[in-house]
């Protein structure tokens, strides 16, 4: 396997050779084409200039040296044959269809009499193959004289200069085809290194989390935007790791704890009544009663918190009213809020029918009025519930102790408690809330918490409403 430095560099250096490739390749057959236009065009102006010269000339009736001399040199320029006819008899040819060389015409000489004579002035032969000559007709029409002109160029129609010229050119497109490829390599490189270092760093950090060295993992600097959300998720992940591997640990002391105090008192009495240290009485028997309640409280906690997490759990849903749940629910609290001297106020509504299963909705409340009464020492509790647009809404606020803002996110953690040697003389492990919220969305519901330090909290749960007739 390739390490990925050099997997991306050469994926960068190939793809960028093959656009480059075809990106010179369709330039060059672009410049060839415009340049064939052009020289076609260039051509095809070339002959109209001689053709307009050979028929100023025959209309001048009169050829006068200069003039023999410029139809010859624009005929040698332009590289073409021509042949000029009155009457399928030569009046004029020029010097690549004659073996020898051509002259000019005395001074004066009539244009109809432009036949080639002695040489007086040799004018050099234009080295042409008569096979790669394309001929063209031309009539010209001159006082009632009627000439026909005869021109022949290149078939290919490129000069030794534009030959030249094209592999000039192409000389220079294949320069910068091998300039773009070296540029090419050093920027994948750098792009390479861009992509590549991120990633390596994130592996790093990934090391780190299973080494479980989470203070050493922190998101990176890069410009790459994929790349720095998922530093950021990786860093994420490794604080939350830490908070549940701290929450674990907690959760082992704190079990630990709530077991060790019940199971030593008792052991302690039972020690005490078979070594008849103590007569069994109905106070002393109590005593263990209690604690066995205890026991057996947590471990049923535990168990509810297991199955609210396990993938399926499911609610046995009915047709259920709020109002007398709750009603029922805070009978039997009465008693209990009346031994701290707290109140318990309801302020229930009329209707506040939902589908739910009611034993665990029971529990919700349950363990919310539990929760409020164990951290609430003056003042009391108020539950309200009324409906808002399609929802059922409870609210249950005391007059507590409360939580600062920074604890508000983690209360629904398992095993988080804000005051821990309260809790262990409250007895619970902080797992209550957390069994609340997994009930909450059960339902598909929402739960909510406000509060502020020695004043109070407010949880506010909602849950979709129905009809009281209507069917489900």
């Amino acid at each position: 396997m390739k390490p990925l430095n050099r997997f991306i560099h050469i994926k960068i250096l190939t793809f960028s050779i093959l656009v480059l490739g075809v990106t010179v390749l369709l330039l060059n057959l672009s410049f060839q084409f415009i340049f064939k236009n052009y020289i076609d065009d260039s051509r095809d102006k070339d002959i109209d200039r001689v053709i307009a010269q050979i028929e100023k000339t025959v209309e001048d009736q009169v050829v006068t040296q200069e003039e023999f001399q410029l139809l010859n040199r624009l005929v040698n320029a332009y590289q073409m044959v021509v042949t000029v006819t009155l009457e399928e008899e030569v009046v004029y040819q020029s010097a690549s269809m004659r073996k020898g060389m051509i002259s000019a015409p005395p001074e004066g000489e009539d244009a109809n009499q432009l036949l080639i004579t002695k040489p007086r002035r040799a004018l050099p032969l234009i080295p042409m193959d008569e096979e790669n000559l394309v001929y063209k007709s031309y009539s010209i029409d001159s006082s009632d004289i009627m000439y026909q002109a005869k021109v022949g160029v290149l078939s290919n129609n490129i000069s030794e200069i534009d030959r030249h010229f094209l592999v000039t050119m192409n000389v220079i497109f294949v320069f910068l085809f091998i300039a773009a490829i070296v540029a090419t390599l050093f920027i994948s490189k750098i792009i390479s290194k861009k992509i590549v270092n991120p990633i390596l760093s994130i592996k790093k950090q990934t090391a780190n989390i299973y080494k479980k060295e989470y203070q050493q993992v922190s998101s990176i600097n890069t410009d790459i935007l994929e790349l720095r959300e998922l530093s950021k998720d990786v860093e994420e992940l490794a604080n939350e790791l830490e908070i549940q591997e701290n929450y674990q640990q907690q959760m082992t002391v704190d079990i630990a704890h709530e077991l060790r105090s019940p199971l030593a008192v008792l052991r302690s009495h039972m020690e005490a009544l078979i070594d008849k240290i103590w007569e069994p009485s109905p106070e002393r028997l109590s005593r263990c009663y209690d604690e066995i309640i205890r026991l057996t409280t947590l471990v049923d906690d535990l168990n509810d918190l297991a199955m609210i997490e396990r993938a399926g759990f499911y609610v046995e849903l009915t047709k259920v009213d709020l109002k007398d749940i709750i009603k029922a629910i805070c009978v039997n609290f009465e008693s209990m809020y009346q031994e701290k001297d707290l109140y318990l106020k309801i302020n229930l509504e009329d209707n506040l029918v939902m589908i739910g299963d009611s034993n665990r909705l029971k529990q919700i409340f349950i363990n919310l009025l539990m929760n409020s009464l164990k951290y609430t020492d003056q003042g009391g509790v108020e539950i309200k519930a009324y409906k808002e647009k399609d929802d059922v809404v409870v609210e249950i606020m005391d007059t507590g102790i409360g939580m600062r803002k920074e604890q508000l996110d983690f209360i629904f953690k398992r095993f988080y408690r804000t005051d821990s040697s309260r809790s262990r003389k409250t007895g619970g492990a902080g797992i209550g809330l957390s069994i609340v919220k997994g009930l909450v969305e059960a339902h598909n519901g929402r739960i909510q918490v406000e509060s502020q330090f020695d004043q109070g909290t407010i949880f506010k749960m909602s849950f979709s409403a129905i009809q009281e007739n209507s069917k489900i």
